[in-house]
């Protein structure tokens, strides 16, 4: 009963809108209507500005790390996966927002730190380079979370786990099946820095 209850509570944590609350706060606009209307870190640094958009990022994968804090306290690392995979699924269907949410892979980073430090080593590396390389968040993301299991499996991981992690990519890629057709009709939108006056 305990662990049923550690579930459904790390669901509605993961359900909380933080990209939806803060936009409203600081803008009053419904970021569902805005930018890409992704309810996510991405499109409230493109709208709404970069502090808030750190915020929203931070807060998602404080999220991740919360819920599995308290499930490693209260129920044991046996798990910790389940838990993870309940604090993804409402960030990405919150019923807040009538089932409807962000792409999970902040939320899905806090989960990876907290879990298992190195797996989130690997993502992270991964990310960077496509990012650094392309300037495309979603393209990043979605190469990223499919080297995740390779990896994992090429290190040998246990076949339970490796269910989970790929539960985790799946969730992430099916979030994102609307920038795959901009990436492959080249529309999706790179972020674009500002430049430096001299």
């Amino acid at each position: 009963m305990k662990t049923i209850l550690i579930v459904f509570c790390s669901y509605l944590i993961g359900s909380v809108p933080f990209a939806y609350i803060i936009s409203k706060m600081l803008s009053r606009v419904d970021i569902r209507d805005e930018g890409s209307g992704n309810v996510g870190a991405t499109n409230v640094l493109r709208v709404v500005g970069f502090f808030p958009g750190v915020a929203v990022l931070l807060l998602d994968i404080l999220k991740g790390v919360l819920v599995i804090k308290i499930a490693q306290l209260f129920i044991g690392e046996n798990f910790v996966y389940l838990v993870g995979l309940a604090v993804i699924v409402g960030h990405c269907w919150s019923p807040f927002l009538k089932f409807k949410g962000g792409k999970g892979v902040a939320t899905t980073l806090g989960v990876l730190l907290a879990v298992e430090p190195g797996y989130l080593f690997y993502t992270v590396i991964v990310w960077l380079l496509v990012f650094l390389l392309f300037k495309i968040v979603s393209l990043a993301s979605i190469v990223s979370v499919l080297f995740l299991p390779l990896a994992l499996i090429f290190k040998g991981e246990v076949p339970w786990v490796l269910i989970f992690i790929a539960l985790y990519s799946g969730i992430i890629i099916f979030r994102h099946k609307g920038n795959i057709v901009k990436l492959i009709r080249g529309e999706e939108q790179k972020i674009q820095f500002p430049r430096c006056s001299k």
